[in-house]
C-alpha cells in the first residue's frame, strides 16, 4: 500500500540519515543546539512537577483503592509525557522556525538538485523571523482550541484511562502538521491548503507523526528529532506532494 503508516514512519528514518550529507550538516547545528538547551531545561522542571502532582493524586485515594494507585501513576505519567513532550517541541520549533525553514530548503535542494531562489545566511534568517513567527502562530491557533477540548475530555473520570491513546494520535497529527508545513511554506502553500493535502493521505501522515512522537519520548535521541523531522517531512513532501 502506498498510503500506509509504515511508509510514513520511514520518512523520519530517511530524514535522520540525510542530515549527515555535505551541505546539510551546517544547517542542523543551530536547531540541534536550541533543541538540546530547551528540552533539557523544560524536562528538568516538568519532571519535578510531575512527581509532586502524581504523589498528590495518589495520596488522596481512599484506602480500599490504594492497590490501584500504580495504575494512576502509569496513566498520568504517560499522559504527562505525551503532553509535555509535544509542548516542548512546540516551544523549540517556534524558536527555531526560521532555521528549520532553511534546513528544509537545503534538504529539498539535495533531493531535487534544484537550487532554491531564497537567500541563505544569518541575515536571511533574521529577515524570515517576522513571517515564520506569524506562521507558527497559525499552528498555535489550530492547536490550542483542540488541546483545550482534550483536556476537558481527560478530566472526565471514565475517559481518563483512554486519554493517553487519544493524546498520542492527536500529537502525531500535530507533529506532522508542524514539520510538513516547513517545505510547503517554502513553496507558498497556505496553511489551510497544507492541511487539506496531508488529510488526503491520513495513514502516511499519522505514520510519520507517530514515529516522531515516539522518537521524542526517547531520552538523548529526542535532541536529534527536530532536525530529523524537518528533513523527513521534506522528503515526505517531495515524494508525495511536490508537483514536478
Amino acid at each position: 500500500m502506498a498510503n500506509n503508516p509504515g511508509k510514513g514512519a520511514h520518512y523520519l528514518i530517511e530524514g535522520a540519515k540525510i542530515l549527515t550529507q555535505p551541505g546539510i550538516r551546517a544547517f542542523v547545528i543551530v536547531p540541534l543546539m536550541l533543541n538540546i538547551f530547551i528540552f533539557s531545561l523544560l524536562f528538568y522542571f516538568s519532571f519535578q512537577f510531575m512527581e509532586g502532582w502524581i504523589n498528590y493524586l495518589t495520596s488522596h485515594l481512599p484506602e480500599w483503592l490504594e492497590f490501584i494507585s500504580w495504575i494512576f501513576w502509569v496513566v498520568f505519567a504517560l499522559l504527562f509525557l505525551l503532553i509535555s513532550g509535544y509542548s516542548f517541541n512546540l516551544v523549540a520549533a517556534f524558536i527555531a522556525a526560521p532555521f528549520n525553514g532553511l534546513l528544509a530548503e537545503k534538504v529539498e535542494q539535495h533531493l531535487t538538485g534544484k537550487t532554491p531562489d531564497t537567500e541563505t545566511g544569518f541575515k536571511a534568517v533574521l529577515a524570515l523571523v517576522p513571517y515564520t513567527l506569524k506562521r507558527e502562530g497559525k499552528k498555535l491557533g489550530y492547536y490550542l482550541p483542540r488541546v483545550l477540548g482534550l483536556i476537558i475530555i481527560t478530566a472526565i473520570p471514565l475517559l481518563q484511562i483512554a486519554s493517553p491513546v487519544v493524546w498520542f494520535f492527536f500529537g502525531a497529527w500535530m507533529l506532522a502538521i508542524q514539520y510538513v508545513d516547513y517545505p510547503m511554506d517554502n513553496h507558498q502553500t497556505d496553511f489551510d491548503t497544507m492541511k487539506q493535502k496531508i488529510s488526503s493521505k491520513p495513514m502516511l501522515t499519522l505514520g510519520f507523526g507517530a514515529a516522531t512522537v515516539l522518537a521524542f519520548s526517547v531520552p538523548i535521541v529526542n535532541f536529534l528529532v527536530m532536525p530529523a523531522a524537518v528533513a523527513g517531512a521534506t522528503i515526505f513532501w517531495v515524494r508525495e506532494f511536490k508537483e514536478n
